[in-house]
């Protein structure tokens, strides 16, 4: 067994011989060393024994490959020698930790998930690394609502903006863009949405509530109305004069059509029919044919109220009342013929059908906007 001695030695300018004296190769000062008797002594530049190196003052510095008991260092000793950034020993060095397995410090960016300055890193892509991409430059996973427009899981957001993200805004909380028919209403911007963009569903294709205006007209006519064709132009009439928007038809009906075959409303809207002045009569349609309305129609296009009776020739469905008669489909005012009519702010069945009428006595018309 060799004991190793460890000694400090003066300032030394050469690295030495075996055995002898050594002189500083820039004229220092000569250091005589013992002759060697075997025994090794670390520390005095001489690889001797079972020393695996000796630099003599530079072992176990930093710039180093010796270590103080004149050991070679090695990656996994857990001494930091020279060449290492850091080194905790064979069981501590791994790849996902703060000292990685060649005794390189981690960092973000190196390509490894790890723990650089003991922060557990949740991605690294090396130089892939971008805010716009799935891993992050601060070597954190892009997410929706980091305020980044980025690649959280590889799909692209449209948009981000952090916390202000809300299905009611510009940018949902899934980073997509608020826009119309996605089935989010965007506060302020839209005034519905479905989740379509179709029309005639009680949302526009521009997300704008469809609201289908009803009234009473004001002014009153006998059986002979025209037509169906002129009593539509009546409610048009009626629906200008009070500079309401849209396209208006009767609530009428002959032997060949009805508002339920020719307004184009059917079972698949859902959009409110309203008053002049907004209240609720129905919620779509079926809502409307049902035979219980929220609201009875009793308002004209200038907001008055009426009362009496309205020409319908109508059942509460929306179906021609074939038994009554139409008034010779509405071109008659003689009294030899009859038709159906309406009691005017009823919200029963009776608000469409409710008595019979000689086509001779006049009454109103409810008219129905049918385009928006």
């Amino acid at each position: 067994m060799v004991t190793v001695a460890f000694v400090a030695l003066p300032q030394a300018c050469g690295r030495g011989e075996v055995e002898g004296e050594v002189t500083d190769a820039q004229g220092c000062r000569t250091i005589v060393l013992p002759e060697s008797d075997g025994s090794a002594l670390c520390g005095d530049a001489l690889v001797e024994g079972e020393e695996e190196c000796d630099e003599g003052e530079l072992n176990g510095s930093a710039i180093s490959s010796c270590l103080g008991d004149c050991r070679v260092n090695r990656c996994g000793d857990g001494f930091v020698g020279g060449g290492e950034e850091c080194d905790e020993g064979d069981d501590e060095n791994r790849d996902d930790g703060a000292c990685m397995a060649r005794c390189v410090l981690a960092e973000c960016g190196d390509g490894v998930v790890n723990a650089p300055m003991g922060f557990l890193e949740e991605c690294d892509e090396g130089a892939e690394n971008r805010d716009d991409g799935v891993c992050m430059e601060g070597c954190v996973l892009a997410e929706c609502g980091d305020g980044v427009v980025n690649a959280p899981m590889g799909f692209l957001e449209e948009c981000d903006e952090g916390a202000e993200n809300a299905d009611d805004r510009a940018c949902t909380m899934a980073c997509a863009v608020n826009v119309c028919g996605d089935g989010k209403l965007h506060e302020g911007v839209e005034g519905c949405d479905d989740g379509n963009v179709d029309g005639r569903d009680g949302c526009s294709a521009a997300c704008v509530e469809e609201v289908v205006r009803v009234f009473v007209t004001s002014g009153t006519f006998s059986g002979a109305l025209g037509g169906l064709e002129g009593a539509d132009q009546k409610c048009a009439s009626s629906a200008l004069g009070a500079e309401l928007p849209g396209k208006y038809m009767a609530w009428l009906s002959d032997s060949e059509a009805s508002p339920a075959t020719r307004f184009g409303l059917d079972e698949g809207f859902v959009g409110r029919f309203v008053l002049v002045n907004g209240a609720t009569v129905a919620f779509g349609w079926e809502d409307l044919v049902d035979g219980a309305l929220v609201t009875g129609i009793v308002l004209d296009p200038f907001g008055n109220v009426s009362d009496g009776s309205a020409w319908t020739g109508t059942l509460a469905d929306g179906s021609a009342d074939l038994d009554s008669g139409s008034c010779s489909s509405w071109k008659s005012s003689s009294q030899s013929y009859s038709a159906r009519v309406g009691l005017v702010g009823s919200k029963s069945t009776s608000w469409s059908s409710w008595t019979s009428r000689l086509c001779t006595e006049f009454a109103p018309l409810y008219c129905f906007q049918v385009e928006f």
